[in-house]
C-alpha cells in the first residue's frame, strides 16, 4: 500500500482514499428493521430455559428503550451502550449457530452503529 493510500473497515463496510481524494460515508440503522429483529429476538428469548427471568426482563426492556428513542431520531448512548453490554454478557448461553444467536448477532451489528 502507499503512503497516500487510506483503508476504513467499519462493520464490514470497507472505503478506501486515495491522494487527495476525500471520503464521506454514512452508516445508517432502520429503526423499523431493527425493531423487527428485537421483536423475532423477544419471541425467541421468552422460550429460552437457561436465561433468568431476571437478565430476559433487563434486556427486553434495554431493546425496547433503544426501539422507542430510535423511531424518534437518535438512541441514547447510554441505553445502546448497555443493551450491547447485556448482549454480551448473554451471548456465550446461546448456540452460535442458532436462531437466537443470529438475532444477537444482528441486534449487536445494529446497536454498535449507534454507540
Amino acid at each position: 500500500m502507499k503512503n497516500n493510500e487510506q483503508i476504513y473497515n467499519y462493520g464490514g463496510q470497507v472505503n478506501i482514499s486515495k491522494d487527495n481524494s476525500t471520503l464521506n460515508a454514512n452508516m445508517t440503522v432502520n429503526s423499523e428493521s431493527f425493531s423487527q429483529v428485537a421483536d423475532q429476538f423477544f419471541s425467541m428469548l421468552s422460550q429460552e430455559k437457561d436465561i433468568l427471568e431476571e437478565d430476559k426482563q433487563e434486556i427486553t426492556d434495554l431493546l425496547n428503550q433503544v426501539k422507542l428513542e430510535s423511531q424518534q431520531g437518535q438512541p441514547k448512548k447510554t441505553f445502546v451502550k448497555l443493551a450491547i453490554q447485556k448482549l454480551e454478557k448473554l451471548s456465550p448461553l446461546f448456540i452460535a449457530g442458532s436462531g437466537i444467536g443470529q438475532m444477537v448477532s444482528a441486534l449487536t451489528d445494529s446497536l454498535n452503529r449507534w454507540a
